[in-house]
């Protein structure tokens, strides 16, 4: 049941070099083609050249910045969302304990859980929306605990009640993070822009020798190789999506439910089954 573990999935993923090979190829053609201008025309150029540099590393730093920072925040709070799941599992299992008439609510609640865990066995990060109703069932199901039945641990119930309160900011905040992109389109059209005006000052300041032109290739190759660090924590690719969806497999498994929900999807399997077959005479 477990999806494959990749966590660092650019370094894994064959498009990411692709578009390293692509950059690398175009950027040193293009400083081997542009030849170098005469002295004055080659000063005008390596005076904006520098007033680019400012620019470009203005821009750059805090978009990159933030797209990193935005990722690191995701990953905190899916944990957060699984932290407080394990937790709205554990305060209903004890408050079952303490009282006898609950014994059928928890039960409710633990396969409302283990449906919403088991969604991501087949739904990668990137269609997190679709949980919506599943963890809806979750939620509602504390909600709506019989209070004539509630005894005992009544402050037991209200932290179950502010659990589940952080466990949906969590989740809504996963949810906002994963449907805007930080960095929109026009904000790259802005950003090529800018690289690629940086880079042909850089080229027009750059004498006519192989050694010259190299070294003008990896400056400038590094400027979009920044880019691309940006564009790959700016999105969730297909293998960080598995990552993602098998931290919510690994919850089942830190509750010990995971023969529990292997019986509640054999049961689906073997009612469709029984669904589609031939009706016996």
């Amino acid at each position: 049941m477990k999806l494959e573990k990749t966590r660092h999935a650019i370094t894994r993923s064959p498009a990411t070099y692709a578009r390293i090979a692509l950059i690398a190829l175009a950027v040193f053609t293009a400083a081997y083609i542009f030849r170098e201008p005469d002295p004055e025309t080659a000063e005008f150029f390596s005076f904006h050249a520098r007033n680019i540099a400012v620019l470009y590393a203005i821009l750059v730093g805090f978009i990159a910045s933030e797209v990193i920072s935005r990722r690191l925040r995701l990953d905190e709070y899916v944990a957060l969302e699984l932290n407080k799941i394990r937790r709205l599992y554990h305060l209903s299992y004890h408050l079952s304990l303490a009282n006898d008439g609950l014994k059928e609510w928890f039960q409710g609640i633990e396969v409302a859980i283990i449906k919403y865990l088991l969604l991501f066995k087949e739904t990668p990060l990137t269609e997190y929306a679709k949980g919506s109703a599943a963890f809806r069932n979750v939620t509602y199901g504390i909600y709506s605990l019989p209070s004539d039945k509630l005894k005992k641990s009544a402050a037991l119930y209200n932290n179950l009640l502010d659990t589940a309160a952080e466990a949906t900011e969590a989740r809504q905040f996963v949810k906002n993070t994963l449907a805007n992109n930080y960095v929109g389109r026009f904000a790259w059209v802005i950003l090529l822009i800018v690289t690629m005006t940086f880079g042909y000052f850089i080229i027009g300041t750059t004498p006519n020798t192989p050694a010259h032109k190299l070294a003008t290739g990896f400056v400038i190759m590094n400027l979009f190789l920044i880019l691309q660090l940006i564009f790959e924590y700016g999105r969730i690719n297909k293998r960080k999506a598995r990552f993602y969806s098998s931290l919510y497999l690994d919850d089942l498994e830190s509750l010990n439910l995971m023969e529990k929900a292997e019986a509640l999807t054999n049961g689906k399997s073997k009612r469709k089954g029984n669904g589609n077959g031939m009706r016996k005479t």
